[in-house]
């Protein structure tokens, strides 16, 4: 029996308690039950209702829906409750607090003396009102006790009580007719186990810190040999958000290195690995992209498909489309990491893409062709066979030993990374045999090679322009604080009106309001477009050159101050307007504390914090 957090709740007294049968248990093993929902009495005798909420979780192990439990109880209508309580797939335990741990016993009048509290009479008393029916009924039922426990607050034992074969039903339902039916019964203890947040991340420790990781968030862009291997690790770590980006189905050949089986056979890989992910680590809050499993990156906008505040980690093995990727990443300021078994897997290069401060995969390309020492080369094992060819790239033989190690040590290096923010090293070298050609020790094999390598300065993408700041008036700022203060809990903006100046600072002189059509929610802004299009025809036919659109105002009722995916693309897609007079628009963001932030988004840029003055 698993026990999710509902069942630890300080407050529960006495109440009923549903698990349901794990199915991918087999039938020669110990039926495996998780607990999902409990009705229960607290303290005061009010009635509390409480489910195991997580919804993906629930999905894989086919749990009916936790509230159509509660109806059930009420009505007896469902059908579909009916029958999974009949076939034993969901069972009603019937579960007490108690003020003590109890002594070993063996029989039910000892049980009832723990559950009454060292009283056998009171412990009845508690018991009957709930066994009344099943005991007619039912040839099995099941009683947990709820007590202060030596290792953690509080802890379960539960029991199955089962028929003796001498067992006879007693006409009339007297209260010593029930005992006398119950002492028919055997007593059976049933193993269970915490299934908290806490309990369950215990076993990593430090070296992979759940309090630090759980707020973290990584997109992967492929679920391959090596994406699925290196997203099952991390997502064992306890991450706490991760999305899985891949355009294909998983096929017959796939699964002799693939993380997942052949009974997953033409699913789509980021549905099958998602399972995959969910069933070792619940915790793990798996994101796909509105129900879409199968994505190509080359179709979609990086700020749709990458999680807010995340790291990227792509293991593609496609120059072309890690070439896009890259473009995208570095302009958009996303970190990715990317992963490559080389040589049939014997070698592997791991880099990270920082934006600005790594080299990144067009800075590696430069420094390749000018066979700058900084850059590696690993020659191909002429020797490897050609499988097939996909994705553009030769298909060589690799072990899902080898492949395993490369993905190991790629976790460990992002899990450090996103524990640490350590960033002294960005280029990693792993070899399991001696090649020719490296300046590291090429005798010793099953070394990690770490270096650091800069952007190179011609790149047209990490090239920095000459940062700008920002000047804006006084009473820019007051209206904005002004119209947030309406309603603190909603997204609200609008556009910008000002001008460069002959610096190449820009100034903001106004700001709009939404518009009377503006969608604004708790997480989500949209402008009133052709509301602001007015405010700006008017502001320029007003004040000409002085008074031309420069950007965009939000204000994140979420404490944050930093855009977001949609507000990133927002701007992306201005800069590249030829309708918009400025091309590198910008970005003032309030967070709930109005604090300010003021972001510049150049033409095929990196877009960059700017520094900003209040005037």
């Amino acid at each position: 029996m698993i026990l999710p957090s509902i069942f630890f709740d300080n407050d529960f007294d006495e109440g009923t308690i549903y698990a349901i049968k794990n199915p991918y248990v087999f039938s020669m093993v110990k039926d495996n039950y998780i607990g999902v929902a409990t009705t229960y009495k607290n303290k005061a005798g009010v009635i509390v209702q409480k489910i195991y909420n997580n919804a993906q979780h629930l999905f894989f192990v086919r749990s009916p829906n936790p509230k159509d439990i509660f109806q059930y109880e009420i009505d007896g209508i469902n059908e579909s409750i009916k029958g999974n309580i009949k076939t034993g797939r969901l069972i009603k335990f019937f579960g007490f607090k108690i003020k003590s741990e109890p002594q070993p016993f063996q029989n039910v009048n000892e049980l009832a003396f723990y559950i009454g509290n060292k009283d056998e009479k009171k412990g009845f008393e508690r018991i009957i009102p709930y066994i009344r029916n099943d005991i007619k009924n039912s040839d099995v039922i099941y009683l947990g006790i709820k007590f202060p426990g030596r290792r953690n607050n509080e802890e379960w034992q539960f029991f199955s009580l089962k028929k003796k074969n001498n067992f006879c039903y007693i006409l009339g339902d007297s209260v010593d007719n029930i005992i006398e039916m119950l002492n028919k019964f055997n007593v059976f203890a049933i193993y269970s186990e915490e299934f908290t947040e806490i309990t369950y991340h215990k076993r990593n420790g430090k070296r992979a810190d759940r309090s630090i990781l759980k707020n973290k968030s990584v997109t992967f862009i492929g679920c391959g040999s090596l994406g699925s291997e290196i997203a099952d690790a991390i997502g064992k770590a306890g991450i706490g958000k991760i999305q899985l980006l891949d355009k294909e189905c998983l096929r017959v050949h796939n699964s002799v290195r693939h993380l997942v089986s052949v009974n997953r056979i033409g699913f789509p890989k980021a549905l099958a690995v998602s399972e995959q992910i969910i069933m070792h680590n619940p915790f793990v809050e798996v994101v796909n992209l509105k129900n879409n499993y199968m994505v190509d990156i080359l179709n979609s906008d990086i700020n749709v498909y990458f999680l807010d505040a995340s790291v990227g980690i792509s293991t593609i093995a496609d120059d072309n489309i890690e070439g896009f990727l890259n473009e995208q990443a570095v302009i958009n300021n996303k970190t990715v990491f990317y992963d490559r078994a080389l040589k049939g897997g014997k070698v592997a290069r791991i880099f990270r893409v920082i934006p600005g401060k790594d080299a990144c995969k067009n800075c590696l390309s430069l420094y390749y062709k000018e066979k700058d020492p900084c850059f590696i080369e690993i020659p191909e094992d002429i020797e490897m066979p050609t499988i097939t060819n996909e994705c553009n790239n030769p298909i060589r033989p690799a072990s899902a030993a080898d492949l395993k190690l490369i993905s190991s040590i790629t976790s460990k290096l992002i899990i450090d990374f996103l524990q640490t923010g350590n960033v002294d090293m960005n280029h990693w070298i792993w070899t399991t045999e001696k090649i020719d050609r490296l300046y590291f020790d090429p005798q010793t094999p099953f070394i990690l090679h770490s270096t650091f390598i800069h952007p190179h300065p011609n790149c047209l993408y990490c090239k920095k322009d000459d940062p700008v700041k920002i000047v804006i008036d006084k009473t820019v700022i007051s209206f904005m604080e002004n119209h947030v203060h309406k309603n603190v809990d909603i997204e609200t903006g609008g556009v910008l009106i000002g001008h460069r100046l002959e610096s190449g600072d820009i100034r903001v002189r106004f700001a709009s309001e939404p518009g009377p059509n503006a969608k604004c929610l708790s997480d989500y802004f949209e402008k009133d477009i052709e509301f602001t299009q007015k405010y700006i025809d008017h502001k320029y036919h007003e004040l000409g050159n002085n008074g031309i659109y420069i950007g965009e105002w939000h204000y994140h009722p979420l404490f944050t101050n930093k855009p977001s995916n949609i507000d990133l693309l927002s701007l992306s897609n201005i800069s590249k307007q030829k309708e918009y007079p400025i091309h590198k628009p910008i970005m003032i963001i309030l967070s709930r504390k109005l604090e300010l932030s003021c972001t510049v988004h150049p033409f095929n840029k990196p877009y960059y914090f700017a520094d900003y003055l209040i005037d």
